[in-house]
């Protein structure tokens, strides 16, 4: 005698529920689009030139869809480097890799943590643009320094944090 258990059982159901559908039903409840072709666990891409790395994208999962030209997030975490020595680390929720023009998008609590300009920066959304090497942002910025806190709409920065330019901003000194 076979014995089933309630997790095998709700299984059995379920695949008799898929068979008495028709394929069409099927498809017209599923959007194929929507599920990933391929899915990756601890993706990690690395960007070097002459033998140093310029930075590192790390995310727990990546999903990439048929027919789309970006490759989906989970808990992305980007780091730069200059002289293969990290000077900042971005990290965030969600995220994408767009294939065609290698814009990198982190978003929801985006936190970036510069060691080497000694700054914090907290928005919702990022980029950054592999080509030009610049990051910006044209959402509420803020901007944690140890003699004060900037905020703006908007911000574009070089990967190293050298340069920043803060649109439409507000600074207040601590003392």
């Amino acid at each position: 005698m076979i014995k089933l258990n309630a997790g095998k059982m709700i299984y059995i159901w379920a695949v008799l529920a898929l068979i008495g559908c028709s394929d069409k039903k099927i498809a017209e409840k599923i959007n194929l689009a929507d599920i990933p072709e391929q899915m990756i666990e601890e993706f990690r891409m690395i960007d070097t030139r002459m033998g140093m790395k310029n930075w590192k994208l790390e995310a727990v999962k990546a999903s990439i869809y048929e027919g789309k030209a970006y490759i989906e997030l989970e808990k992305p975490v980007m780091f730069f480097y200059e002289e293969n020595e990290e000077t900042s680390v971005i990290s965030g929720n969600k995220g994408s890799v767009d294939q065609n023009t290698k814009i990198i998008r982190l978003n929801e609590n985006v936190v970036v943590d510069s060691s080497k300009e000694a700054l914090k920066l907290k928005t919702e959304e990022l980029f950054y643009d592999t080509e030009s090497k610049r990051i910006y942002s044209d959402e509420a910025v803020e901007i944690i320094r140890q003699g004060g806190i900037t905020k703006g709409v908007g911000f574009e920065s070089d990967s190293g944090f050298n340069r920043i330019l803060i649109k439409d901003n507000e600074t207040t000194i601590r003392n």
